[in-house]
């Protein structure tokens, strides 16, 4: 998946229903080096996250198309894809573990659940998320990692300097 540079950000360009929406990674101040850019297959991604052991909400993780829709908060995040490359929607942070009960990888998603389950809702066939850790990024990768992709850290991306 190719990315823009743009003031410090990689801009993610989608197809999403006959058009097109953004997402982005940007340098900050914290752990440039470490956090990274991985573009994950939807169904893998899904498969990882029905796995989480602590699973708060089922109907989020085994969730469908309409289900999702539902969402109190859905309709933020279809207001927030709607800004385009002028105001891309930031990548979900996710984490990716081995669960030590049953050697079974999975995810959680730390922040961009809305963003994620818009993007489930919508059919999409592969996306970027962040992950904060390097190791984390390579599990994931080895998962749900989308085709011969790999991983990038926002400062190789971007050159944070």
């Amino acid at each position: 998946m190719l990315y823009e540079k743009c003031n410090k950000s990689a801009i993610y360009k989608l197809a999403v229903n006959n058009r097109i929406i953004y997402m982005s990674a940007s340098c900050t101040n914290y752990m440039n080096k470490q956090r990274c850019v991985v573009i994950v297959e939807t169904n893998k991604f899904i498969e990882l996250w029905q796995n989480e052991p602590n699973i708060s909400d089922r109907n989020l993780n085994f969730g469908n198309k309409e289900g999702w829709k539902r969402d109190k908060k859905f309709v933020l995040a279809e207001d927030g894809f709607s800004y385009g490359k002028s105001n891309p929607v930031p990548l979900a942070i996710i984490e990716c573990y081995i669960n030590n009960n049953n050697n079974l990888p999975y995810i959680t998603i730390d922040d961009g659940i809305t963003r994620t389950i818009w993007l489930l809702s919508n059919e999409v066939k592969y996306f970027p998320v962040e992950c904060q850790d390097i190791a984390e990024a390579q599990l994931l990768l080895k998962f749900a990692g989308y085709k011969d992709t790999k991983i990038y850290t926002i400062e190789e991306l971007l050159n944070c300097n």
